[in-house]
């Protein structure tokens, strides 16, 4: 009797055992890794035109820099400023530019950003790519906004995460297939393409993404305009993708 009762009890330490190591094996973990160990974290980025599809209005841009720096060792991209250039909106016949404050015009400069890295689609090919958000608690941006600007004296326009649960989302920038678990060298850019639903410009695709083993849906932006009510789906697509470039060899590590 003893024996049976000891045989269960090891009987249910393996199977504990074989639990603990199944979730581990099945963990996911994205991580940011540099060749020479991240003591220059920093990167910059080129785009191409891109646009804002509103309901009430499309914005175009010529095209778009920003800047930022890896936290060495995690899955994040901080300090994101995105400056879009050659911003106008047509308003009937007319063509009006647009800019945000302090910025001339033409020019739309976002409110500082963060980039998390995550799977889209596991399995083979895995696809990758980062979830922008709006920096919390940054005191110039108290609402939590992606960006905010203006076209022309009368046209003001704010932009933002769709907010879910009360808590404010991002957008899907999403990585080139051939680059993810890849040692990409020093002066080779990242490409990371954002695009919208076809068919429904003011809807991103992708919009679900995971993130250490947590799935995010419903990943879209919103915009709204003065006198023109509350926040409304808006789509954000840039012809081509960012380039970010690092000032070291860097690998974007997504396994699971």
């Amino acid at each position: 009797m003893k024996y049976f009762k000891s045989l269960g009890l090891c009987l249910v330490a393996v199977f504990a055992l074989g639990a603990v190591v199944a979730s581990t094996a099945s963990a996911s973990t994205q991580t940011i890794l540099f060749k020479e160990g991240g003591s220059k974290p920093a990167f910059s980025s080129i785009a191409g035109e891109g646009k804002l599809v509103t309901k009430f209005a499309e914005i175009k841009c010529k095209s778009a820099r920003n800047s930022g720096e890896a936290k060495p060792g995690t899955d994040l991209l901080r300090k994101i400023r995105i400056l879009f250039s050659g911003c106008k909106v047509k308003i009937k016949t007319e063509e009006i530019e647009c800019n945000s404050k302090n910025q001339p015009a033409g020019s739309i400069q976002t409110f500082p950003l963060l980039a998390e890295l995550g799977d889209i689609k596991s399995g083979t090919p895995l696809i990758t790519g980062f979830v922008l958000t709006a920096e919390a608690g940054v005191s110039e941006n108290p609402e939590t906004l992606f960006a905010e600007f203006s076209c022309g004296p009368t046209i003001k326009v704010k932009v933002r995460g769709r907010e879910v649960g009360g808590v404010k989302g991002g957008i899907i920038g999403e990585l080139a297939e051939n680059q993810v678990n890849t040692l990409l060298d020093k002066g080779t850019a990242a490409l990371v393409s954002f695009k919208q639903k076809a068919g429904e410009p003011t809807v991103q695709a992708p919009n679900t993404l995971t993130v250490l083993n947590v799935e995010h849906k419903e990943l879209l932006l919103e915009s709204a305009i003065t006198g023109g009510g509350g926040f409304e789906l808006a789509g954000l697509e840039e012809v081509g993708h960012d380039e970010l470039f690092f000032l070291e060899s860097v690998e974007f590590s997504c396994k699971g």
